[in-house]
């Protein structure tokens, strides 16, 4: 369960991040860090429809498709822009910078860093440390040129036990699982938002188009995929489908192992867990107990359904190892958890290490200090890089709904599809050790299904860049 962050301006007022409750405090904006489920809880026609709404052009477009009654104005953040909101309050207008980085995990996610009257606070939303994201982070000068008073963090991996690979290798996984069973009818059970470059690199190598919901199909378009390349909404087309992956169960495996020899691929970090022992990137897994069934299922075919859900830690949030390096690297005064609930009971102890090897606070619930205090603390450093190059908020960026074209979306240079298209292709071997992958859409030897693995990657991040 994500916590929402309310951060008071002055002793009345506040603004607001993946927070749609009620609150003593007179909101003044409210920030969305990405479109999950779990970030827009209580955002319906009861939200106060006078609050303006900053998010992410792609964002933007999810939650008036998925709250059409929402009234509150949406107004874009663009990326790598820093941007001085001049917030009218009853106690006086408040000036807040506020910056937004992608932050690497899903369509439209951001990291927001704010500058203000409260310190300096990073939101890091979810987000995925990986060490060509981290590389290009840490040289914005915005980010690192003086200490957080505040990290506001996404701990759902927060454990040691999490060593999860890079999704690079997990997404080599998934395809060797994909080649290894040709044969069979495949289900990928993930979220309806997320992964989209996942499953357009297992259309990509495998030359086959893959089955997705009508409504998954659409996101597809707004990213600026080739859509009817990769992907088709006909069921009884394809032999690989996108399914959400809370469907996926041994029943319903051993229910379509009667018509048709079908495996299952779960990607998720929750797949992973590491007790010390080496452990295996792939995993055969019992999803469900058979015990909780009932009806035509035998257990004979429960248990050979067992052994044909195979989970990938295809993760979109940090392992362990990368929080530790994030943390390391930006030394905030104070770390607080976004995250109520991790996949650990016990998730605080990872979050103990963290800080400790930090020397930093560890708070579950907002500090403390006083905004004022933080206040005299930024005005002894210098001035800070986000209000030297400060842009006013633009009010003609307000979206209104229908207005906003997708032709100006990134797409992928001609020649990264084969000369027959993505489909029919035949992919390269995977696994020589022999290719060197590098972030940002670049590849040296690259194989086709590589290239447009980075390629895709890139462009989740370009489609918020070219609005």
């Amino acid at each position: 369960m994500v916590d929402g962050v309310i951060i008071p301006v002055n002793g009345c007022s506040c603004i607001t991040i993946d927070f749609w409750g009620r609150t003593h405090l007179n909101v003044l904006a409210a920030f969305l860090t990405h479109a999950h489920a779990d970030h827009v809880q209580g955002l319906n026609t009861s939200w106060n429809g006078q609050i303006p709404i900053y998010c992410s052009y792609a964002t933007s477009r999810l939650i008036r498709e998925r709250f059409p009654g929402v009234q509150s104005p949406v107004i874009i953040l663009s990326e790598d822009t820093t941007e001085l909101l001049s917030l009218a309050s009853p106690l006086g207008t408040v000036n807040v910078h506020v910056k937004a980085y992608n932050a690497n995990h899903c369509l439209g996610s951001l990291m927001l860093l704010f500058e203000g009257p409260f310190g300096r606070i990073l939101h890091t939303g979810d987000f995925r440390w990986e060490a060509d994201y981290a590389a290009v982070m840490l040289r914005d000068e915005g980010l690192t040129w003086a200490p957080l008073d505040k990290l506001y963090i996404d701990n759902t991996y927060a454990h040691p036990r999490y060593d999860f690979p890079p999704r690079a290798e997990a997404c080599r996984a998934v395809l060797d699982i994909v080649r290894s069973h040709a044969d069979k009818a495949i289900l990928i059970g993930i979220d309806k938002l997320g992964k989209e470059e996942l499953l357009a690199a297992v259309a990509a190598a495998s030359g086959e188009r893959v089955c997705v919901p009508a409504e998954r199909w659409a996101l597809l378009e707004m990213l600026g995929l080739p859509a009817a390349r990769l992907f088709t909404t006909d069921t009884q087309a394809a032999r690989i489908h996108a399914v959400l992956r809370h469907s996926v169960t041994m029943k319903q495996v051993a229910l379509l192992n009667r018509r048709r020899p079908t495996i299952a691929i779960l990607p998720s970090g929750f797949s992973f867990y590491n007790s010390g022992a080496k452990a295996s990137i792939l995993q055969s897994v019992a999803v469900g107990r058979a015990s909780a069934y009932v009806g035509p299922v035998s257990p004979v075919e429960l248990e050979q359904a067992s052994h044909l859900v195979f989970q990938v830690p295809y993760s979109l949030h940090c392992n362990f190892s990368e929080l530790r390096s994030f943390v390391a690297a930006l030394r905030p005064r104070q770390l607080i958890a976004t995250v109520s609930h991790g996949v650990e009971a016990d998730i605080d102890v990872g979050l103990e290490q963290l800080c400790s090897q930090a020397s930093l606070q560890y708070a579950c619930m907002p500090g403390s200090e006083s905004a004022q205090a933080a206040k005299a603390c930024l005005q002894q450093r210098k001035p800070s890089p986000l209000a030297a190059v400060s842009v006013q908020a633009d009010c003609s960026r307000v979206l209104k709904e229908g207005n906003q074209s997708t032709a100006a979306l990134s797409t992928l240079p001609a020649a990264e599809w084969q000369q027959q298209g993505v489909v029919g292709s035949a992919p390269d071997a995977l696994g020589t050790g022999q290719t060197e992958l590098i972030g940002n859409g670049a590849c040296h030897g690259q194989s086709s299904w590589q290239a447009l693995y980075w390629n895709l990657c890139a462009l989740r991040s370009q489609t918020q860049r070219t609005t």
